[in-house]
């Protein structure tokens, strides 16, 4: 973990250094989306309503969120009108 994640919006570009990003692990049972797990599971089809994404971006009191284009932008933590998009792994 060597650098910031770096900000690029289009959907399957939005991970792009992802792995080499600095990054803590948590371990919570429901949870943001993480910009990687965005793209895995294919969340970015969901549209229509902006998102936070757990992923912060490099900026003081900035964060991610998926707009409603379903592209990924950052916006300042106190901007109004982003939802939150909880998830959970469930284990077959």
């Amino acid at each position: 973990m060597s650098q910031p994640h770096y900000w690029f919006c289009i959907p399957g570009y939005a991970a792009q250094n992802y792995d080499d990003a600095y990054q803590e692990e948590n371990d919570e049972r429901v949870f943001l989306l993480s910009i990687r797990e965005w793209e895995q599971y294919d969340f970015k089809k969901r549209k229509g309503v902006p998102y936070w994404l757990r992923t912060p971006y490099t900026i003081d009191s900035t964060v991610r969120v998926v707009g409603e284009d379903g592209y990924v932008y950052h916006k300042k933590a106190d901007t109004e009108s982003i939802g939150v998009l909880p998830a959970i792994i469930i284990k077959k």
